[in-house]
């Protein structure tokens, strides 16, 4: 459908009237009732496409994508055809559990970030046919006028027609933390969106001031809805986990269907009755699938959700908590993620000298009461409400949504009760009678306060004896201040302000400037009667400056090192100015080469340029929503893992290109949220650094019970291989296998999946993201451990016959229970050995890892009841074993767990300095 943004896309560098005059439109009458609909009906209503909602039934159908489940499908068709009805539904039993725990617990996570969308409908107030009317935003159109006022979300993209000290927030589109000053003169085609003082953009905020715009465009044709636009284009790919577990499930996928082919050839050649060859098949399948490997990879995966939203992390795809522990690269937002998202007085001068570190919680306000006359003045020449006044605020607090108002003179009134300076009495003693409001010629803003010499004290330093009557105050540009002022106060006294002292102030200022603070010069003087018009604005005493910033969070510097430490390379990407960057990325300590890389010097570099630059800088600033992507995709085409933080609108294409997308739940935009795969609830960078460390543990612990399992399943075929060889009867029939896959190692499985003996996982760098979960080390563990578990059980067995010749008739049923549980008891001595890959299960600890203690002691149980109760006899065909016989089984089955504790104290002893490739 055709807009009318195309024909005013270049607005910000056309005249007021032109713009009018493409719109079809009238300042002052806007558009009639008629026009307006029928430009709804044309253009349709000013909403963002909705985003591709994942229903339950999406949900549902993930949870099947999985070559796993798949094999235990067909294992299931296989007993059907045996006509085994109790295996049908014991695996049938299996898939069902398996999809169901990871079904509810992404569809929780869904409904916990609807929960955090906000509902209310916006507003806005437009002129048609005249008069002034509220109406709901999704019913404005190109063309319409619209007013703005302190508060207010900006309800479309438009050109500015009136502003009277304007300032809108448009951190959440631009990444710009300080407001930017509206007027309404054209600016060079050039210009970038983040420096367009004259035009307004769809969801931001207006910070102060008033004004009238008209709109240009509307729903997907704003700035927003390109952005929204750009993220229906990024396909998300699978991460790590996903990847290695489908190149897993296919690999055994090929190996079942390979052994069953080579079973049924080889049963046809012996003429084998087919019965017996499809048993035989199906029982080698069966012990090929770990059965309770889906299951257990999704309960550690909810285990870490559950953990991470303790922490304050939601976690919205199961597969991003492991995800965030291979995470190689952090691309992070700087205003309000990196820093508090909300100024604050960091800087003051005054004659005797520079204080620093206001903003900090150390920062002793009582050893510098020298400041209170200056910061006195400050919030006395201030329009922020005195009830936004704090002395303490908490972190939640601060990282609320934008406040109204200017955010330099929130930051002002902020700080005043560190400095015990009561600003609502201060206000009440000396009222405001006259005031000169800013506007960007001044460059500075004049109150006149009736003075009462008993709510004056804390100006008693500046205020002579004899002062009586009226007090000015001003703040503004260090130029605009000084061009006012004839002398300054010097702590003691007041002196002329010479030329010398004008150059010492520009200095300092150029100083904190360069550190990207925002300087504000502040200065008073006394009238014995109310002044007006320039007699208010002369003759001034320079009382010093004031700087503020966006402060870095206080944990953001020590999560950062650990991200180093970690082997992961953090990245700041930011629309602030590139000073500003710099100076924040430097009092976090991230480590970058030269100066910041700035968005409008990328934009024409070739893929090879913009390659280079993006490996090796890690501050960017003024960058694009588009100059995001680049740098993440140019990053995974090197095998990057991406983790992208954001919580704007700006950030949200990257968030969806991103291998794991992390948005700010306080402060993020839905937009942001709905493109991210983990939403922080407290908005705090170091959530992230714990969101790695605990994806670590939670590799560590899929590749502890990856172990487990495959190497019982490699057990069961060795047993089956050796029984064949040797002639002997099937040792394990389809329903033991499948209770030993299930039972024996699904319990002690989770109970590993809770294992957290992984201390020092932050000390070494992230696993290579192509690194197989099949690696040397853990494929020549499953070798021989599986070998020795077939010679331990049919060694075993070799106790009911007497020797290793095939089991009489009437014994092989007690045969083949005896290496059913030794074969059942030699798993859980793996899983106690498996705690911890270099230190002896003593040494963790009995009793560190109660579940899995449980689960050994109820799994010993469950088979005793197996073994010996008849009810389960007959399903299993088992036969209780003799008082000697039971008490062997334990005895062969600790063979594996001797020999696994005896390897980590001679690689101790002789190798301290090895890993095993299977260590995370």
């Amino acid at each position: 459908m055709t807009s009318l943004s195309s024909e005013v896309s270049d607005g910000h560098s056309k005249s007021v009237e032109d713009v009018l005059r493409t719109l079809g439109t009238s300042a002052k009458s806007g558009l009639s009732t008629a026009e307006a609909a029928r430009r709804l009906e044309q253009y349709g209503p000013n909403e963002l496409d909705d985003r591709e909602v994942r229903t339950p039934f999406d949900i549902l159908v993930e949870q099947f994508k999985n070559p796993l489940v798949w094999l235990l499908l067909a294992a299931a068709v296989g007993s059907v055809i045996l006509g085994d009805i109790v295996e049908t539904i014991a695996i049938l039993a299996i898939v069902v559990l398996n999809a169901a725990l990871g079904f509810f617990q992404e569809y929780r996570a869904e409904n916990a970030l609807a929960s955090l969308r906000k509902l209310s409908e916006p507003f806005a107030s437009v002129r048609r046919d005249s008069d002034w009317s509220r109406i709901p935003a999704h019913e404005v159109v190109p063309g319409d006028i619209i007013q703005l006022e302190a508060g207010n979300r900006v309800p479309a993209d438009g050109r500015l027609l009136e502003a009277a000290h304007l300032q809108i927030n448009e951190a959440s589109l631009t990444g710009e933390s300080m407001p930017v000053e509206k007027q309404t003169g054209p600016l060079p085609a050039e210009t970038e969106l983040a420096e367009r003082s004259n035009a307004m953009y769809l969801g931001t905020i207006v910070s102060a001031g008033r004004g009238i715009a008209v709109v240009t465009s509307t729903g997907m044709s704003t700035e927003l809805g390109r952005i929204a636009s750009m993220l229906a284009q990024v396909k998300k790919e699978d991460t790590p986990l996903q990847k290695r577990l489908a190149r897993l499930g296919m690999q055994l996928t090929w190996a079942a269907v390979a052994l069953i082919a080579l079973m049924v050839v080889v049963g046809l050649f012996q003429k084998t009755p087919i019965k017996d060859v499809i048993m035989t098949a199906l029982s080698l399948a069966v012990a090929v699938i770990p059965e309770g490997l889906p299951a257990a990879v999704t309960v550690v995966l909810a285990l870490g959700t559950r953990r991470m939203l303790e922490r304050k992390a939601l976690i919205r795809r199961l597969s991003a908590i492991e995800t965030l522990g291979s995470v190689t690269v952090i691309c992070t937002d700087k205003t309000g993620t990196l820093t508090l998202g909300r100024m604050s007085v960091s800087h003051a001068a005054i004659a005797s000298g520079i204080v620093e570190g206001i903003g900090e919680a150390s920062f002793d306000a009582g050893k510098h009461s020298r400041l209170i006359p200056l910061l006195a003045i400050a919030s006395l020449c201030n329009d922020a409400p005195v009830h936004q006044q704090e002395a303490e605020s908490s972190d939640d607090e601060k990282n609320a949504a934008p406040e109204a108002g200017d955010p330099t003179e929130i930051a002002i009134i902020d700080v005043a009760p560190r400095f015990a300076l009561d600003v609502a009495a201060l206000r009440a003693g000396l009222p405001r009678v006259e005031e000169f409001a800013f506007d960007s010629d001044r460059k500075r803003m004049s109150t006149v306060h009736q003075l009462d010499r008993s709510a004056a004290e804390p100006l008693a330093p500046v205020l002579s004896e004899a002062s009586s009557g009226f007090v000015v105050g001003a703040k503004g540009s260090l130029e605009s201040i000084l061009s006012i002022s004839t002398q300054e106060w010097t702590t003691d006294d007041l002196k002329p302000l010479d030329d010398a002292s004008r150059k010492a102030w520009h200095a300092l200022h150029d100083d904190l400037a360069a550190e990207g603070v925002r300087v504000l010069a502040v200065a008073c003087a006394t009238r014995s009667d109310l002044p007006s018009g320039d007699d208010i604005e002369r003759d001034l005493t320079f009382l010093g400056l004031i700087g503020l910033s966006d402060p870095p969070r206080a944990e953001a510097r020590d999560a950062i090192a650990k991200c180093y430490q970690a082997g992961i390379r953090p990245v700041m990407m930011t629309g602030d100015h590139p000073l500003t960057a710099k100076s924040i990325a430097d009092q976090l300590g991230l480590k970058s080469e030269g100066e910041p890389a700035v968005g409008s010097k990328l934009t024409g570099l070739s893929d090879e340029q913009f390659t280079e630059i993006a490996t090796k800088k890690s501050v960017f600033a003024r960058v694009a929503p588009s100059d995001k992507m680049r740098v993440v995709t140019v990053l995974q085409a090197r095998d990057e893992i991406v983790a992208m933080t954001g919580d704007g609108v700006n950030d949200a294409p990257a968030l969806q290109q991103s291998t794991i997308g992390i948005a700010m739940g306080v402060t993020g935009t839905d937009v942001a949220k709905d493109a991210a795969d983990v939403v922080l609830l407290d908005d705090n960078f170091a959530t992230i650094v714990a969101a790695v460390e605990e994806g670590r543990i939670i590799f560590g612990n899929i590749v502890r019970f990856l172990t487990f399992l495959l190497s019982s399943n490699t057990g069961e075929l060795c047993t089956m291989g050796v029984a064949i060889a040797l002639g002997l009867p099937l040792p394990l029939l389809p329903l033991q296998i499948l209770w030993i896959n299930l039972v024996t190692d699904g319990f002690p499985a989770l109970g590993l999946a809770f294992e957290r003996s992984d201390h020092d996982s932050m000390n070494h760098p992230p696993r290579h993201p192509k690194a197989p979960l099949l690696g040397r080390g853990l494929i020549i563990d499953l070798l021989w451990i599986g070998f020795v578990m077939a010679i331990v059980s049919v060694a075993a067995g070799a106790v009911i016959t007497g020797s290793l010749a095939a089991p009489r008739p009437e014994d092989e049923s007690r045969w083949r229970t005896m290496i059913f549980s030794v074969l059942t008891l030699t798993q859980l001595g793996h899983a106690l050995a498996l705690r911890s890959w270099r230190q002896t299960l003593w040494e963790v600890g009995l009793t560190t890892n109660r579940l899995l203690l449980v689960s050994v002691v109820v799994t010993s149980a469950l088979q005793l009841a197996v073994v010996y109760i008849p009810a389960l006899q007959k399903i299993f065909n088992t036969v209780p074993l003799s008082l000697t016989e039971a008490l062997l089984c334990p005895v062969f089955g600790s063979v594996i767990f001797i020999a696994l504790e005896a390897r980590k104290l001679i690689r101790r002893r002789f190798f301290p300095n090895a890993q095993h490739d299977n260590e995370p």
